[in-house]
């Protein structure tokens, strides 16, 4: 099943799981801290440290404005099919999402490098902008 999944659908499931095992990792780690049945303070506060930094990880990936910057910066370097149907599933996501004009420029880029790349499915880069001219708003700041 995992390799029928989309760029964009294996994107969110690895920050889910950077998520769910970063909160394991915390609530562990803070287990030890506490001294239940024996108290291992070092380790439990490297546990906790890691697992912090794991959900913190897993959250941030899966905010809608980072997933599509991710999917815009990754389009720029690789511009194939997959990361341009990746990039349009993410877009696809929010009605209305707000990004910052960097953002939206790079995002713009993103569907010029698609659009000139070899083999570039004419019908995806312009569903890629007429969803990004519908989808997204420019914040102020």
């Amino acid at each position: 099943m995992e390799g029928k999944l989309s760029y964009y659908g294996r994107y969110r499931q690895a920050a889910a799981r950077f998520l769910l095992i970063g909160g394991v990792c915390a609530a562990v780690g803070a287990l030890l801290m506490a001294g239940l049945p024996i108290s291992l303070p070092l380790p439990g506060a490297m546990l906790l440290f890691v697992g912090v930094l794991l959900a913190a990880l897993g959250g941030s990936s899966l905010q809608s404005h980072n997933t599509v910057k991710a999917f815009a910066r990754q389009c720029i370097t690789d511009p194939g099919e997959g990361t341009a149907r990746g990039l349009l599933q993410a877009l696809q996501a929010q009605r209305k999402l707000a990004l910052v004009k960097g953002s939206l420029l790079m995002v713009e880029n993103a569907i010029i490098a698609y659009e000139r790349s070899p083999g570039a499915d004419p019908e995806l880069a312009e569903q890629l902008r007429d969803t990004a001219e519908k989808n997204l708003v420019r914040k102020r700041f």
